[in-house]
């Protein structure tokens, strides 16, 4: 994917996509065609909260070690006494001692009752979601707490699917440029790196975003004034914006990536702080008009919590 900075807005170049769907909701299943079931995977969602709880803690206490190991949230020793406050912050995370009658560092995992919300909550989202997204050719319906399935004529099948497909995790990251080129030796990224593919080859980013993609305050879609291509264009919200400012006038001569669905789709050097709050996808010459729209109804509706799984897809009726 080809990507530059203009006039203070982020260009994204290259992404495929789907399409999307057209017409009026339905009010019950069509008589005969398709049912995809997708399950949600609400196991993720917990991991997510254990990553951002050993963030919050990390911030919170620069000398303290802590980590995940899937839902495992991994607290290294404290100093004596202990730590203010640190027992009231993981605490109010949810979570609880591994072992009963521990001291306060070691492992701690969610209480029954936090991880059950979790979910719950989780799948709430991720079927409004799912509706926002397809419920214009779809009937859908939820199947217990952890499966989804969506009725369809069979024309609709490849569009519905394409936009189902994007969980849309959008991201703006700092690049570890010391770290990326020492790629691909054996690397300690620490608790506070990650590292995500590129076209280029891997980059170490560090672990927490500048902007989150539930800061896209608007999505939409317009042409290109020369060449006519449809570009989506994203307005962030305030926090987004203040966010986007605050750390690329850290990073400029660094790179800032942009990920999406776990990607990094580009990774421009920053030659000034942007302050602006915009940011401008351009899908490149080979996608139309349908690509476009598929993508910003995706950043509109917002990312799935936890994502989502095509189980199977079955024919029915006569």
């Amino acid at each position: 994917m080809r990507g530059r900075w203009v006039g203070g807005l982020v260009w994204l170049s290259g992404m495929a996509c789907g399409m999307w769907p057209s017409g009026g909701p339905l009010q019950e299943p069509p008589p005969s065609g398709v049912v995809m079931t997708y399950s949600v995977g609400l196991d993720e969602v917990v991991e997510d909260r254990c990553e951002r709880a050993a963030s919050e803690l990390r911030s919170a206490y620069p000398d303290l070690e802590a980590s995940c190991d899937g839902p495992v949230l991994h607290v290294g020793a404290q100093p004596d006494p202990v730590l203010p406050g640190f027992r009231g912050t993981v605490e109010g995370w949810g979570y609880r001692p591994l072992a009963a009658g521990t001291d306060l560092s070691g492992a701690w995992v969610l209480t029954d009752e936090a991880d059950l919300q979790l979910r719950e909550k989780s799948f709430e989202q991720v079927l409004e979601v799912v509706r926002e997204r397809a419920a214009e050719r779809s009937w859908i319906e939820p199947l217990g707490h952890t499966d989804i399935a969506v009725y369809l004529s069979p024309g609709s099948r490849e569009s519905v699917g394409a936009l189902l497909g994007l969980r849309g995790v959008l991201g703006m990251y700092e690049v570890d440029e010391a770290l990326s080129k020492a790629w691909p030796s054996e690397l300690d990224l620490g608790s506070d790196r990650i590292m995500r593919p590129a076209s280029e080859g891997p980059l170490v980013l560090v672990r927490v975003p500048m902007v989150r993609g539930e800061q896209v305050a608007s999505a939409e879609v317009r042409l290109e004034e020369f060449s006519e291509r449809p570009q989506v264009w994203i307005e962030l919200d305030e926090a987004g914006k203040r966010g986007l400012a605050e750390g690329t006038a850290r990073i400029v001569g660094s790179r800032l990536a942009i990920v999406v669905d776990g990607t990094v789709v580009m990774a421009p050097k920053v030659l000034e702080p942007i302050t602006g709050g915009r940011a401008v996808i351009d899908l490149g010459v080979d996608q139309d008009a349908v690509e476009a729209d598929n993508l910003a109804a995706a950043l509109r509706s917002g990312a799935f919590s936890s994502p989502l799984q095509l189980e199977s897809v079955e024919t029915y009726g006569p």
